[in-house]
């Protein structure tokens, strides 16, 4: 598949996802079209070890779908994926869900707080 690259302009500032103060989990849509994530940060609730999969998806998938990027984090911690000042490139869409399993999604409870940065 050729790699497509998503530009933008040097004096952009990315938007900002924030979960707040609400527990969120089992899939969450970051942006529903081409962008670019730079950071993922995720803090979960659970008292069990949980992997954060990112999709390259303008809705979230099912149970059973494989994700382009993961990352764990550890009961009841915080964990982040960055990408740096390039980003990741998803052409379409920035979707992310908790899951208690590798290395298919089982979506998890609503546990984790989150943030991620985007454009």
């Amino acid at each position: 598949m050729a790699r497509k690259n998503l530009q933008f302009d040097p004096g952009e500032l990315p938007n900002n996802y924030n979960s707040g103060a609400a527990l969120v989990s089992g899939g969450v849509i970051v942006n529903d079209g081409p962008a670019r994530l730079y950071k993922l940060t995720v803090t979960s609730q659970d008292s069990s070890d949980q992997f954060i999969m990112l999709f390259d998806a303008a809705a979230v998938p099912a149970n059973g779908a494989a994700p382009v990027a993961v990352f764990k984090v550890a009961a009841g911690s915080t964990a982040a994926i960055d990408y740096g000042w390039r980003g990741k490139a998803f052409e379409n869409g920035i979707c992310w869900s908790n899951s208690t399993t590798l290395p298919n999604l089982t979506a998890g409870l609503a546990n984790c707080y989150a943030e991620a940065n985007w454009h």
